[in-house]
C-alpha cells in the first residue's frame, strides 16, 4: 500500500476555513470555481482548502 501525504505549512496568522456552519461561494471571471477539503481534521474540525 502507497500512502501519499501532502506536506502542510504553517505560516503565521494564517489558518484554513473550519467548514461547520460556513457557506463559500468562489467565483473568478464569472466562472465558479469550488473548494476543496481536507481529508484530515484539525484541532477536531474538518478544514476547507481555500
Amino acid at each position: 500500500m502507497i500512502v501519499l501525504l501532502m506536506p502542510l505549512i504553517f505560516l503565521y496568522q494564517f489558518y484554513f476555513v473550519r467548514r461547520k456552519e460556513t457557506t463559500i461561494e468562489v467565483t473568478i471571471n464569472g466562472k465558479v470555481h469550488h473548494t476543496d477539503t481536507l481529508p484530515l481534521p484539525i484541532d477536531e474540525s474538518r478544514i476547507l482548502f481555500t
